[in-house]
């Protein structure tokens, strides 16, 4: 299964389409397709390791989304 994500994930090409036109292709090396049905789970095990260090910041992960919040009491 792992060989299998690798190869999907690497060097993939890559095209917009907007309406009838299609642009160029391009070969991707990182990030995961944006429509893929694998790109959130993908997403979540690549953010895996990404915690806060500090206790006035919380970083929330959803789907294919991160919001880092960060807390200043000298501001509140």
């Amino acid at each position: 299964m792992c060989l299998w994500i690798l190869d999907f994930l690497l060097n993939g090409p890559q095209v917009v389409k907007i309406g009838d036109n299609l642009s160029s292709s391009v070969t991707l090396s990182t990030g995961t397709p944006q429509g893929c049905v694998l790109s959130p789970m993908l997403y979540s095990l690549f953010t895996h390791d990404c915690l806060s260090c500090h206790v006035s910041t919380k970083i929330l992960k959803f789907a294919d989304d991160t919001t880092v919040i960060g807390t200043d009491k000298k501001f509140c």
